[in-house]
């Protein structure tokens, strides 16, 4: 997740010519699990777009687009939020980076919490969707997985079961367990597009689950020195496998 939203940073700061989003543009990168790397940052640039950062000037006016906030609770993440749109403006800030959303409410709240924690949540949506829609800027949150017991009904759960219990795959089929998207339903339905980050085995997989405009679909990725790239074969998959996500082919 960490490496898409690193990915995503840079192509954001990077002038239209070169496939970014604007010249001069910013990134606010939200790290609440501080996993935020500007080495890994650095190298995913030089290696994107080597012409574009040739020497360490370049590199430097990109670690300077990228502001780092680094909240420690929901309630100092939503009183930043309150104030993120001096930031965008000042910055001329393009893309809105959140990794995660799960970090702190989960380890804040307890499970006899769930009403508060939901309202902590609805309120930093709320607020994602302001700043989103006011400055025309896209906004991108990662979420972190649990797991649940009992018969899935949700498409975004993970087809592939836990291996978690005892007995390992087979066993987790046995109690029934599977991998769920954190924070419940609630916050799903606050996303507008949601990617699923999934490993088969050595293959990992971005799925389509929830789209107003793409069809559902499922690729493979590799993630490399430039960051996540789509294998350039996508082999059919069949849809049992991969949740009744239909296959796509890259042209």
């Amino acid at each position: 997740k960490t490496q898409m939203c690193l990915m995503m940073a840079v192509r954001a700061c990077v002038c239209p010519r070169g496939g970014g989003l604007a010249a001069g543009g910013a990134v606010v990168y939200i790290d609440t699990e501080a996993k935020f790397s500007s080495a890994r940052l650095v190298q995913i640039a030089t290696h994107c777009f080597p012409d574009l950062f040739p020497s360490d000037r370049e590199i430097q006016e990109l670690t300077r687009k990228v502001v780092v906030v680094t909240p420690h609770s929901t309630e100092d993440l939503l009183q930043r939020l309150q104030a993120m749109e001096t930031v965008v403006i000042s910055r001329g800030v393009r893309l809105l980076v959140l990794d995660s959303v799960a970090a702190l409410p989960r380890s804040e709240f307890s499970s006899t919490q769930t009403v508060h924690r939901q309202e902590a949540l609805g309120q930093q949506a709320s607020r994602l969707k302001f700043l989103a829609e006011s400055f025309r800027i896209p906004v991108l949150v990662t979420n972190q997985v649990t797991t649940s017991f009992g018969e899935s009904s949700n498409k975004a759960d993970f087809q592939f079961q836990s291996r978690e219990t005892d007995g390992g795959e087979e066993g987790a089929r046995r109690e029934g367990s599977h991998l769920v998207a954190a924070l419940g339903t609630k916050w799903a339905h606050c996303v507008n597009t949601r990617l699923l980050l999934e490993a088969n085995g050595e293959q990992r997989f971005i799925k389509v689950i929830k789209s107003p405009t793409a069809k559902l679909t499922s690729v493979s990725f590799s993630v490399t020195v430039k960051g996540i790239e789509l294998d350039s074969i996508q082999e059919e998959r069949d849809e049992a496998a991969i949740g009744n996500v239909s296959d796509i082919s890259i042209r």
